[in-house]
């Protein structure tokens, strides 16, 4: 009953291993923040929502299988399976109800990443930013769906209301890619790219608390959001593997055109 009171203790992230996948969660962060070279949006018309679909797929599951010479005609939309596809196009048709209930003229999509860390498990964790419109000072507003299509108003929301399980991550400071030290996209490749390190809400001690209440009340719902990480999202190592080519890859598909 006690588990969740031994869990990321602010000790923890001093551990051995808890330092060295802080160097490799920051790397992958800087990997995506050079391959899209500045760019904070994808723009789709209605020929292009296939193509979302596919990126959409690109970030849950990684790259597609190697194709064989037979499939060299096969189209960019057929390289995921249907199972894929399925779960790829509810948060396809969430990003769709967002932009249908917003001012935005344009369907403008961002996919940003945060690596986790979940006892010795690492992952790289996809999140959708949908353009919503500008603010009062011009400024782009932004909301942010997960991967169960849950919607969040701003950056903020994400990080205090997010259902993740108890565990580290690694995100882009201000939800987008950038190495301003202010509320400005802003691209430098000497430049580090903005990132925070921190636990989830589930690790807040509020959170612990209830969650022991449950337990003693016989209420054990999965209350950490029951989200299947572990094996369903690109692990952390291959993403570091492909690194400085990650130009040649991430971005090839995420900015490619048909």
């Amino acid at each position: 009953m006690g588990q969740d009171f031994t869990k990321e203790y602010p000790s923890t992230w001093q551990e051995s291993d808890v330092l060295t996948w802080r160097k490799t969660a920051h790397t992958a962060l800087k990997s995506y923040y050079l391959g899209y070279e500045g760019v904070q949006w994808h723009e789709y018309s209605n020929a292009d929502i296939s193509l979302l679909t596919t990126k959409i797929c690109f970030a849950l599951f990684g790259p597609p299988k190697e194709l064989n010479n037979n499939d060299i005609q096969i189209k960019l939309e057929d390289v995921y399976n249907t199972s894929q596809k399925e779960t790829a196009n509810k948060i396809k048709d969430k990003i769709i109800e967002v932009y249908n209930k917003s001012p935005a003229t344009k369907l403008r999509v961002g996919i940003i990443f945060i690596a986790c860390k979940q006892s010795e498990n690492e992952f790289l964790l996809p999140i959708f930013r949908v353009y919503v419109g500008d603010d009062s000072n011009n400024l782009e507003i932004s909301n942010y769906i997960d991967t169960n299509c849950r919607i969040y108003k701003n950056w903020t929301d994400w990080k205090e209301n997010n259902k993740l399980p108890m565990l580290k991550y690694c995100y882009p400071s201000r939800g987008y890619y950038t190495c301003s030290q202010s509320n400005i996209y802003k691209f430098d490749p000497e430049k580090e790219p903005d990132a925070d390190f921190g636990t989830s809400p589930a690790c807040d001690l509020s959170a612990r608390v209830a969650r022991q209440f449950d337990i003693l009340s016989g209420v054990t719902s999965l209350g950490c959001g029951g989200i299947a990480i572990v094996g369903m999202f690109t692990p952390l190592a291959p993403v570091i593997v492909i690194g400085s080519a990650v130009a040649g890859t991430t971005a090839a598909v995420y900015g490619t055109g048909r």
